[in-house]
C-alpha cells in the first residue's frame, strides 16, 4: 500500500501554477506539444449516459501519452477510462448519485507513450507534457501545459470536471485547475496516471478538493508554514475542518453547540460517528477533523460523512436542483 502524503501536500502550490500558466504562457524549460496534434474536432465516447449534458455533472476525461494505436476501438485508452470509471461510480458518494453524471472520454493523440521524468527532460512528445517530480518530488505528477487541457476538453460541451489521465506505468498524480480565459470560468482537473487504482484514488482524493473545497485532514510538519491558519482566529473555509480554540469538547452538548458540523450530531448513532479528532491541515494539533477516518487522510478510505455531504450537495449545484438537507439525511443514515 503505498502512502506518498507529499503528493497531496504539493496540491494547493499546484493550483496556483496552474492557474498562472494560463495567463502567462509557456515557461522556457516546457516547450509547446508539436504542432502535429490536434485538440480540436477530436473524438468523443460517451462510456456513461444519463441525459443532456446541461443537466448534468458532466465528467470528461482526456488521455496524455497515448498513441494512435492506443486509441484504436477498445483499445488502452478505453480499457483505462472504463477502470476508471468503474472504480470512481464505486465510490461514495457517487455510487449513490451516479445518475447525475455523464462521463465522456476524449481521444486526444499523443506521439509517444507515458510521461516525462522530470521536468525540462521533454523526451515524451504528448499532448500536455505531462511529467513527474514537480517540485523535487517523485510521485508528484502533473501535465505542463493546461491551456491544451482546456481546449481538448471542451470538445464536450458543458463539461464541468476534468480528470487529466496519463498513460504511465509509475504511480503517481496531483490536483489542479484550469480557467476558461474569456469567461474565467474554474474548471477543477486533476491528474493520475493509470497504475492502477492507488493512482485512481489520487484522481478521485483530489477531485475532493478542486470541486467541494475540501481540505486535506493528514499532518504534513514539513509545510505548516506555508499554509498559515486565518488571521484574528477566523475559522477555516473548509466544510471538514476546524479551529480547535473554536469548539468547546468538554462535553457532548459543548461540542453539539459549537462544532461546524453540529448538525450531523443530533441524528441516530452519531456520537459512535461523528466528532472532533485532532490532526488536519498539515497540523498534528489545533485543527479538528469530523471522523477518524477519511479519503481526504487516506487515499483507500471512503470519504466521511461530512465530505459525503459538501460532495453531494455540489452535484446539486451543478445540476442546478435543491438540496433538501432533511431528505439527504434520511436517506444517508450515519450507521
Amino acid at each position: 500500500m503505498l502512502k506518498d502524503r507529499r503528493l497531496l501536500t504539493a496540491l494547493p502550490i499546484l493550483v496556483l501554477c496552474v492557474t498562472i500558466g494560463l495567463a502567462l504562457g509557456l515557461s522556457a524549460e516546457d516547450p509547446p506539444p508539436p504542432a502535429q496534434i490536434q485538440y480540436r474536432n477530436l473524438q468523443v465516447q460517451r462510456l456513461v449516459d444519463n441525459g443532456p449534458n446541461d443537466k448534468k455533472v458532466d465528467i470528461v476525461i482526456v488521455g496524455d501519452g497515448y498513441t494512435r494505436r492506443q486509441l484504436a476501438p477498445g483499445g488502452k485508452y478505453e480499457k483505462d477510462a472504463r477502470a476508471f470509471a468503474d472504480c470512481f461510480f464505486h465510490q461514495p458518494p457517487f455510487d449513490k448519485y451516479a445518475a447525475y453524471f455523464n462521463l465522456h472520454a476524449v481521444y486526444v493523440e499523443s506521439l509517444d507513450n507515458g510521461a516525462d521524468s522530470r521536468p525540462g527532460e521533454n523526451r515524451r512528445r504528448t499532448a500536455f507534457r505531462s511529467t513527474y517530480r514537480i517540485q523535487g518530488i517523485d510521485r508528484l505528477l502533473q501535465y505542463q501545459h493546461p491551456e491544451a487541457v482546456l481546449e481538448a476538453a471542451r470538445n464536450v460541451p458543458d463539461l464541468d470536471l476534468i480528470f487529466v489521465m496519463v498513460n504511465d506505468g509509475r504511480y503517481g498524480g496531483s490536483g489542479g485547475v484550469v480557467v476558461c480565459p474569456s469567461t474565467h470560468k474554474v474548471f477543477p482537473a486533476p491528474c493520475f496516471s493509470t497504475y492502477g487504482t492507488q493512482s485512481f484514488q489520487v484522481g478521485i482524493h483530489e477531485m475532493g478538493h478542486s470541486f467541494a473545497n475540501l481540505g486535506d485532514e493528514y499532518a504534513d510538519p514539513s509545510v505548516v508554514e506555508n499554509f498559515p491558519l486565518p488571521p484574528n482566529g477566523a475559522e477555516l473555509v473548509f466544510p471538514n475542518l476546524t479551529i480547535g480554540a473554536r469548539v468547546n469538547r468538554n462535553t457532548w452538548k459543548g461540542l453539539v453547540n459549537t462544532v461546524k458540523w453540529k448538525h450531523f450530531l443530533e441524528f441516530p448513532y452519531a456520537s459512535t460517528v461523528i466528532g472532533a479528532y485532532e490532526g488536519g491541515y498539515f497540523r498534528e494539533k489545533g485543527v479538528f477533523r469530523p471522523q477518524k477516518n477519511c479519503k481526504m487522510r487516506e487515499y483507500e478510505e471512503n470519504f466521511c460523512a461530512i465530505c459525503r455531504e459538501a460532495i453531494t450537495i455540489k452535484i446539486f449545484e451543478t445540476v442546478r436542483e435543491k438540496f433538501d438537507h432533511a431528505a439527504y439525511h434520511k436517506t444517508n443514515p450515519l450507521h
